[in-house]
């Protein structure tokens, strides 16, 4: 028996003694009743203390799960984010091009109009008669 154990096992004998009235001839018997209750509490306070760790660790891993889930909606949101502006973008650069696309047509049919030579009707002078 350690030292600390024997100490605590006498203080708690010669507790039970004077709570019994300090009866002679029953040394034996509050040893025994003293070892008994501090074998108990000890058992009490060591089934406490591991079930005060594994509170802690299921606390930890919980947070660890909400911490990765955190982690994994933020990912997500951001890929997200990023494909949706990549798609604007994109829309963007398409309507752009059709855009320029639609100009040079524009600019192409405008100076084939102003290259095409006026009809040959259009050049003869007027055959009417003034007065």
């Amino acid at each position: 028996m350690s030292n600390d154990l024997q100490s605590r096992t006498e203080q708690r004998a010669r507790q039970i003694w004077e709570r019994e009235g300090r009866p002679d001839g029953r040394a034996d018997e509050h040893w025994r009743l003293a070892a008994e209750e501090i074998s108990r509490e000890d058992e009490e306070a060591a089934a406490k203390k591991a079930a005060e760790e594994a509170a802690a660790k299921k606390k930890t891993a919980e947070e660890a799960a909400a911490k990765k889930a955190a982690e994994e909606a933020a990912a997500k949101k951001k890929a997200a984010e990023e494909a949706a502006a990549k798609k604007a973008a994109e829309e963007a650069a398409a309507k752009k091009k059709a855009a320029e696309e639609a100009a040079a047509k524009e600019s192409a049919a405008k100076k084939k109009r102003a290259a095409k030579p006026a009809s040959p009707e259009a050049k003869k002078p007027s055959t009417k008669k003034k007065g």
